[in-house]
């Protein structure tokens, strides 16, 4: 059975202050090298000013953070991530400095963060001109900022170290994330923009299907169990980082039996909670990474869970897992939800909490 969640895009437009994210600055002569062989990126690759997602691993290739890295400049990156793991990845990052010439610092109350949804490139004043289709997920710039205080002057962050990234879009909505020093005002075009509430960009950040490591999704999940390979999140063609050879051996021998997924429930959903297949009640078939209330809708969630794919029925892979998702078609395609006959949020010992399974908005890379 299949139904339609009414969803209203202006609930997507507009401002949202980001809260929830912090800052570590990594400078110096060695910053490139030494973050190419901790994360799972191509840090070296990265130009001035662009950005990418990157994980952070444990030997054995359980990820500890997920993060965007932002290249300012030769010698300085910023990595952005979630607060609550923010000490223990900073503090575990540095146990690898060594004889590295890189200084890591916690910057987070040195700058402001904010979400536009809805919005484009153009229209924030981000780029000149039209919007190309390769001003894809995870492009980065700099923003102009308008105006330095002395408080910012002081802790040596300058004008140019204002930027936005470019994130995946959520509900067919486009998004960036805009980060500056406090003391700085955003650009006309930003400051124009409607304030929405900071849960707005928590919601859009589920639907993008695009999931951020927490506390209860640490050490759980190798990279390609939450599809990160699959946002771009890991590259292959690196050298050595911590759990690259888990990583590698999960793809390239294609034994991938875990992915993630969005569901969608009328019931409350936690970060950790077991989903089960109640014609299979041995163990729990899935587990909650991500969860948010859905705006605008009479008591729904939706949440990204990872799932082991064959307790899914083939029309639910089908359904969950489309070949070639069509983000163009907007909101009333992706509001079609697929209501599962065999999975619950409850164990089968207890009355079923049935859950429903949306159309991830991109496709899985196939096994290398």
């Amino acid at each position: 059975m299949t139904i339609c969640l009414e969803l209203d895009a202006a609930a997507f437009h507009g401002l949202c202050p980001v809260t929830h994210l912090g800052v570590v600055s990594c400078e110096g002569p060695d910053a490139a090298s030494f973050l190419h062989n901790q994360l799972s990126q191509d840090i070296q690759g990265l130009q001035n000013q662009q950005a990418r997602l990157a994980v952070f691993c444990n030997a054995k290739g359980r990820m500890q953070a997920s993060m965007l890295v932002y290249r300012e400049s030769e010698e300085t990156f910023f990595l952005v991530l979630p607060l609550t793991l923010l000490a223990q990845t900073l503090k575990r990052l540095s146990m690898f400095v060594l004889r590295s010439k890189v200084k890591l610092q916690d910057r987070s109350e040195h700058f402001d963060m904010a979400a536009a949804l809805g919005q484009s490139a153009v229209s924030l004043g981000l780029i000149e001109g039209k919007e190309t289709p390769s001003l894809a997920a995870w492009n980065a710039g700099s923003i102009s900022a308008q105006s330095i205080g002395q408080a910012a002057s002081e802790a040596g962050i300058i004008s140019r170290s204002s930027f936005w990234v470019k994130l995946y879009p959520a509900w067919g909505q486009e998004r960036f994330l805009l980060i500056k020093p406090k003391d700085t005002r955003w650009p006309l075009p930003v400051l124009a923009l409607s304030e929405l509430a900071r849960e707005r960009f928590i919601q859009s950040e589920v639907l993008s299907g695009v999931a951020t490591l927490d506390v209860a999704s640490f050490e759980q999940f190798v990279p390609q169990m939450l599809n990160m390979e699959s946002v771009g999140a890991v590259s292959f063609k690196k050298g050595c980082y911590p759990g690259q050879e888990v990583v590698a051996r999960s793809q390239f021998r294609g034994t991938l039996k875990r992915r993630s997924l969005l569901v969608v429930s009328q019931h409350a959903l936690q970060p950790g909670q077991a989903i089960y297949d109640l014609s299979d009640p041995r163990e729990p078939c899935a587990q909650v990474v991500q969860v948010s209330a859905m705006p605008g809708t009479e008591g729904f969630f939706v949440a990204i869970a990872c799932f082991s794919l064959p307790s899914l029925l083939p029309q639910e892979m089908e359904w969950a897992l489309p070949k070639t998702p069509d983000l163009s078609s907007g909101i009333n395609q992706m509001s079609q939800v697929l209501w599962s006959e065999h999975l619950s949020a409850l164990p089968p010992d207890r009355p079923p909490q049935r859950l429903g399974l949306l159309a991830l908005p991109y496709a899985l890379l196939e096994d290398l």
